[in-house]
């Protein structure tokens, strides 16, 4: 049986969120073969193993790998994606780009060994993969997760827009942002069991069906509803999400951000998710231009007082920001 619940927001003034500390992600080395822009642009998620960041950016299919004093970039070639590592309406090929939005670190239940898994939003038929990479060999596989996004189509009566993906208590969870346009229901995310997704991707078993819907009533800013860019887990399992209110009407335009929050999920004796706690984002996050969004978010557990955030300033000529923030207050109460 399938279980169904939703969650209510509230603010809660006692959390605060400050800026520490921002660094432009410019490209250590020049591009070879002129199909790489000169910064990472686009950011739409974040992770890290060790000492190194990794991030995914949603127009160009290059994994941004980050170090203290280099910023380097891994192609991810998606079959038929064509051969720009790049997508534009310029260059004429944004229906095409396989628009990865999430990324979450594991370790694969074979070998022990860490790995990123990258995943598209699903919000076309192209952009319906999951990357896996092997951080140390520096290899890329993508694999076709059109089963998995299909299962959300089929419940959700439409396509989804997932910008959001973590995996908690052996749970492999899927978060749709809930902003493509007037029949959307809403933001919510699909939980799979993990052991048995990695099987599948192994190919050791058939793709199995979700085993949990969570929908989420987060709220509106100045009547735009906020939806959920991306989850992180951080300590003792909480998990908190990254929402945005942007003003459009569907998953493709971009509009003005009016606001936008970190929220941390509270869960009951059972682990289930039972409300959610918000606390606004500092307007300087983001900086002047009214588009960029907050889009990945990465919390150090070993650290409960920092949180890592990138957005993505909707503009190709602006280069992304890796900024680092402090968290103040019962966070992980």
């Amino acid at each position: 049986m399938i279980a169904r619940w939703q969650v209510n927001a509230q603010s809660d003034a006692r959390l605060q969120v400050t800026l520490q500390s921002q660094r432009t992600l410019r490209y250590t080395e020049a591009d070879t073969d002129g199909d790489r822009p000169a910064h990472v642009r686009a950011a739409s998620a974040i992770t890290r193993l060790a000492e190194r960041w990794y991030i995914v950016q949603d127009d160009t299919a290059f994994l941004a790998m980050v170090d203290a004093g280099t910023v380097a970039a891994l192609p991810i070639n998606v079959p038929g994606a064509g051969v720009r590592q790049q997508f534009s309406a310029a260059l004429g090929n944004k229906a095409a780009k396989p628009d990865f939005e999430a990324c979450f670190t594991v370790f694969d239940a074979a070998t022990g060994a860490p790995q990123l898994w990258v995943v598209g939003s699903g919000s076309t038929a192209r952009r319906r993969n999951i990357a896996v990479i092997d951080p140390a060999a520096a290899t890329v596989v993508v694999y076709d997760a059109t089963t998995l996004h299909q299962q959300i189509v089929d419940d959700l009566g439409h396509l989804p827009n997932i910008e959001g993906a973590c995996v908690r208590a052996d749970v492999l969870w899927l978060f749709h942002r809930g902003n493509t346009g007037t029949t959307d229901r809403g933001c919510c995310a699909y939980g799979w069991p993990w052991p048995q997704v990695q099987a599948w991707v192994r190919g050791a078993a058939a793709a199995p069906g979700f085993i949990a819907v969570c929908t989420f009533a987060l709220g509106a800013v100045q009547g735009v509803p906020l939806g959920i860019t991306d989850a992180a887990v951080g300590p003792n399992g909480h998990v908190v999400v990254l929402c945005a209110a942007e003003n459009s009407g569907n998953a493709v335009d971009d509009g003005a951000v009016l606001g936008a929050c970190m929220g941390v999920l509270d869960a009951d004796a059972n682990g289930r998710w039972n409300g959610v706690r918000l606390a606004d984002l500092p307007r300087d996050l983001m900086g002047p231009s009214a588009s960029v969004k907050p889009e990945g978010l990465y919390i150090d557990v070993a650290k409960p007082d920092r949180a890592y955030l990138v957005a993505d300033p909707d503009d190709t000529e602006q280069p992304a920001q890796l900024s680092e923030l402090e968290l103040v207050g019962p966070w992980w109460r």
